[in-house]
């Protein structure tokens, strides 16, 4: 199982920098059909920044509905597991993040074991060092760009094993 959060589900649905890289780990994942979750808040965030987008007018009501819809029919699996929010709170602290949002898809990564995947870069840079187990999808551009075609990310790093 992998973990993602807001920064890269939001790249499958909106053509922008990134966009096709996050779109080859989605389907490397259905492909090798490797279980994905997220915590409840990946909806909440990825439907604001569809708002913002409609806010800038890059998007019409209409569009962004449309591509909710269709973030809903992946079949996310959201997960809450007991604990998740004093988690949250603990790695919120420790890593000195500057609010909670991102530390709970780190929360849930660390509960399953399992990567987290993100697009934003600051907050991989803020926490690599520490926690080996979160990749960026940089990683993956520069692969590509370096290998000429798309890198096999099928064997995660489980948190626990990776920390320093």
């Amino acid at each position: 199982m992998w973990s993602y959060d807001a920064s890269l589900a939001a790249k499958w649905l909106v053509n922008e920098e990134g966009t096709g890289a996050a779109v080859a780990l989605l389907e490397q994942w259905a492909d090798r059909e490797i279980a994905v979750a997220a915590p409840p808040l990946l909806l909440i965030e990825v439907t604001n920044a569809l708002y913002k987008r409609i806010r800038r007018g890059e998007l019409a009501l209409s569009e962004a509905v449309a591509l909710l819809r269709q973030l809903l029919e992946l079949g996310i699996a959201l997960e809450s597991p007991e604990g998740l929010h004093q988690s949250s709170l603990e790695l919120a602290e420790q890593l000195g993040l500057p609010a909670t949002y991102d530390s709970y898809y780190l929360a849930l990564a660390a509960s399953l074991g399992c990567e987290l995947w993100t697009a934003d870069e600051r907050l991989y840079n803020s926490v690599k060092e520490r926690l080996v187990w979160v990749r960026c999808l940089h990683e993956i551009r520069e692969e590509a760009k370096s290998s000429g075609g798309p890198p096999d990310h099928s064997s995660p790093a489980a948190p626990g094993r990776n920390e320093r």
